[in-house]
């Protein structure tokens, strides 16, 4: 492990990217997939800079669909009996789910709590620092919005959301529309604790620029960069755009480098997509995305 995270992250990024791209394509051959997986990791990565954290997105996605299967089997069953509420409420290990489900949201907070009463002025100091020139320039008022106003814009944007959803799974069958609009009530009631928690009682942090020093002229061509990358996946091939995109990831967040470094990136970029050929193309014969070339 301590291996991998030597590897510069100007290497180890787009090979990353690569297999996420790998992995996301394989499992519909849909290139469709990839452009919602690039568009959400975009997404995540700004979301983290005001707060967000993107693992309850992945765990939503990964366990959404078998928790609204077991939830419409348990509904289904809750009807047979002829009391669906106390079917759910009532049964040993529906109880014992629900205490932990309880415990855990309880000890999330305290673990907020905690921390937000544990900041220091050394954080709120370095937030402090000069933001650079992309910034200063482009994004001056983007870097200007603090936390408690990146939360009332958030909270009013989801509680919209939440509205405009549950008047459209209206339209749905009852049965179907059950689990979309109980997480979307779930979404209603968060979105308002979010708004009055910064009317009431907003946190330290409140004051915290989320953009202030962030490199954005130098993120936002990386992130064309990257679209860039996948759009050559589709017209010329996975291998052949995977090492365009190696070789050329690290010179440009690199640049005025010596000759010799050029000749890594190219060297390491070669053996890393002729691996990738032997290992996914030759030997797991896994669907990768087919343009001019391989």
């Amino acid at each position: 492990m301590n291996h991998i995270l030597s590897v510069p992250k100007y290497f180890l990024g787009p090979a990353i990217l690569s297999l996420c791209i790998i992995g996301t394509f394989a499992t519909r051959n849909s290139m469709g997939d990839v452009y919602i997986m690039a568009v959400l990791g975009v997404l995540m990565y700004l979301g983290a800079k005001v707060g967000f954290s993107a693992a309850a997105i992945v765990l939503g996605l990964i366990l959404g669909e078998i928790a609204e299967n077991g939830f419409l089997l348990g509904v289904r069953l809750g009807n047979a009996q002829g009391d669906t509420l106390s079917y759910f409420l009532t049964r040993p290990i529906c109880a014992v789910v629900i205490l932990l489900v309880v415990l855990s949201a309880g000890f999330a907070f305290y673990l907020e709590y905690k921390e937000s009463n544990n900041k220091t002025d050394d954080k709120k100091q370095a937030n402090k620092s000069t933001p650079d020139a992309s910034t200063s320039i482009g994004w001056w008022v983007l870097s200007k919005v603090n936390m408690r106003q990146w939360n009332f814009i958030l909270g009013l944007i989801f509680l919209a959301g939440s509205v405009l959803m549950f008047f459209h799974t209206k339209s749905f069958e009852a049965e179907p529309r059950l689990f979309p609009q109980i997480l979307i009530i779930s979404l209603f009631i968060m979105s308002m604790v979010l708004l009055l928690q910064n009317l009431i009682a907003p946190s330290k942090d409140a004051k915290k620029e989320s953009f202030h020093g962030w490199p954005a002229l130098k993120m936002t061509l990386i992130f064309i960069f990257i679209f860039l990358y996948i759009v050559s996946v589709e017209k010329l091939g996975f291998y052949v755009s995977t090492f365009i995109f190696m070789t050329g990831m690290p010179i440009f967040l690199q640049p005025g480098r010596t000759s010799k470094f050029y000749l890594k990136c190219v060297g390491i970029s070669f053996a890393f997509t002729l691996v990738m050929l032997i290992v996914f193309y030759k030997l797991l014969v896994v669907s990768t995305p087919a343009g001019v070339f391989l």
